[in-house]
């Protein structure tokens, strides 16, 4: 009886700080995300969800350097700050420099677009860039607006939040994709960022810093906040660039939009994987960076995270195999069904990439070893480029997801040995 109530009280005690609300908002984030993808393939030709991967791809090479970094300063700095003109003066001081640093950005990415040759199958989309660059604020913007509710441990409102601009944004996606294919979609995305920072930004102003003036950071703030960020950056750039690379080697070596499109479709159900890491990941964060100086916490919290994740992860990967031909052929329909080997291996790279990979990395940012994560990056990207251009030639999306998981078991094999050097004391003890 005893041991009842305490269950129920910790699953109070989850409810209230806002645990449910971003596992809950992450699973129907990542389902409505699967059920756009799902109509845009069925509205696109296979040769149109190609070109339109082809653009978002390269789109998100440039969003690796929005603002620099500056956004994850919040994430950090709005914690460990208690006065609330401090946390506003952080705040400020990263939507202001990033705005002025993506401004810059677009300059140089129309630039170089305009010099740059895609090459014969992907030669539109030198247009399209144009436009969807000018994306590149709005959604930094909006990712700032995301973070600060997470700093103020506001988990419910960055769930429902983050809900609500995952389903603006597909539905107008799906709409745009209707009416005018690519193009259609591009505009109707630009349109609905737009809308939506307006709206959150007033909302955000109004519920933490109404008639609150901020306290202008110092040099030595300054400087502190530009390391922390510029490093962020770098690492989760590498990162970022690595999943990219998979996409960009393949288009590249088989010069095909259809290849492409197949492994967009056969990554979506693994990538729903990411659901339960992400969503752990996005909660435990904050708790992590308030008890950065004890050693025995994080690591007795990082084996039970770790562990958590790769059971859940395992237990949904076996429902995946278990009901994948009937899932395949009833959303995408039976010509379909030959990704299922490449589905299956991306499946296996996820659990690899989700309990330990991530998991790994996502602490050690919380805690401020930020050169762990860029280590491990560098080193992955590097592997990446072997084993792709060993394996995708002749193997083509099945190469990639081979590579996937080599290069996802190394990666987390070397955080695992840095965090273990790290916290051995604690391990000891």
């Amino acid at each position: 009886m005893m041991r009842n109530l305490q269950i129920k009280s910790r699953l109070s005690l989850l409810w209230k700080k806002g645990a449910f609300h971003i596992l809950g908002g992450s699973f129907f984030n990542k389902f409505i995300s699967m059920f756009a993808a799902i109509i845009i393939v069925r509205v696109l030709s296979k040769d149109e969800y190609g070109l339109l991967s082809y653009v978002e791809n390269i789109y998100n090479y440039a969003f690796i350097f929005a603002g620099l970094g500056l956004g994850n300063s919040i994430l950090r700095f709005v914690v460990l700050e208690n006065d609330i003109k401090k946390k506003k003066g952080y705040f400020d001081f990263a939507i202001k420099y990033g705005i002025y640093i993506n401004l810059v950005l677009i300059m140089i990415v129309i630039t170089i677009n305009t010099f740059v040759s895609h090459g014969i199958e992907f030669s539109s989309a030198k247009g399209m860039l144009y436009i969807y660059i000018l994306i590149l604020p709005f959604q930094h913007l909006l990712d700032d607006f995301l973070l600060l509710e997470r700093a103020m441990y506001a988990n419910s409102r960055y769930a429902y939040f983050s809900f609500s601009i995952l389903c603006t944004l597909l539905i107008t996606r799906v709409l745009g994709a209707y009416i005018n294919g690519v193009w259609g979609v591009i505009y109707f995305i630009l349109i609905a960022y737009i809308i939506l920072t307006f709206l959150f930004f007033y909302n955000l102003k109004k519920k933490y810093f109404e008639e609150v003036e901020a306290i202008k950071l110092n040099k030595q703030e300054i400087k502190n906040t530009f390391i922390y960020s510029v490093q962020y950056m770098i690492t989760n750039g590498l990162w970022t660039l690595f999943i990219l690379n998979g996409t960009f080697l393949l288009s590249q070596l088989s010069n095909s939009r259809t290849e492409l499109a197949d492994l967009k479709v056969a990554m979506v159900l693994p990538g729903c994987l990411g659901i339960v890491s992400g969503a752990i990941g996005t909660y435990v964060a904050p708790y992590f960076i308030k008890h950065e100086e004890d050693k025995h916490w994080i690591w007795k919290s990082f084996l039970k995270v770790c562990f958590i994740t790769f059971v859940v992860l395992t237990m949904l990967s076996i429902c995946c195999l278990i009901l994948e031909k009937f899932i395949i052929t009833l959303i995408y329909g039976e010509e379909y069904l030959t990704i299922l080997p490449v589905m299956n291996l991306l499946l296996i790279s996820a659990i690899i990439n989700g309990s330990l990979r991530y998991t790994i990395a996502n602490i050690l940012a919380a805690v401020g070893l930020i050169k762990y994560n860029l280590i491990a990056s560098v080193i992955g990207i590097i592997c990446q480029f072997i084993f792709s251009f060993l394996l995708v030639p002749s193997l083509k999306a099945t190469g990639t997801a081979i590579t996937e998981i080599i290069v996802y078991s190394i990666m987390s094999l070397v955080l695992f040995i840095l965090f273990r050097k790290r916290f051995r004391e604690a391990r000891v003890n």
